[in-house]
């Protein structure tokens, strides 16, 4: 949300703290990898088709929220997602190759 040229990610308050932690981190991922884009334009005026966006911001917000020293100690990629509260659907984000 933009409020006098200020941007804010505004988070329910009735999520979870881990919900809330990951839906904070995939909007960062948004603001810092799509500036310009509005996803009320891109989906009322346009054609694109906003699932490559949400990838995007889904793997920032799994890079941020699971540190690499997690997958070098020998856990799963879902143990660690467990470990940091990411959610087990998007844990196959991870990269492995660090």
């Amino acid at each position: 949300m933009r409020v006098l040229r200020r941007k804010y990610i505004i988070l329910n308050s009735n999520l979870t703290e881990d919900e809330q932690r990951f839906i904070c981190a995939h909007e960062l991922g948004h603001l810092l990898l799509h500036k310009g884009f509005s996803h009320y334009f891109i989906t009322r005026k346009t054609q694109f088709v906003l699932g490559k966006y949400e990838l995007q911001a889904n793997q920032f917000a799994v890079e941020l929220l699971i540190p690499d020293e997690f997958i070098q100690s020998g856990v799963t990629i879902y143990e660690a997602a467990n470990t940091c509260g990411v959610p087990q659907e998007v844990a196959h984000l991870k990269s492995l190759t660090r």
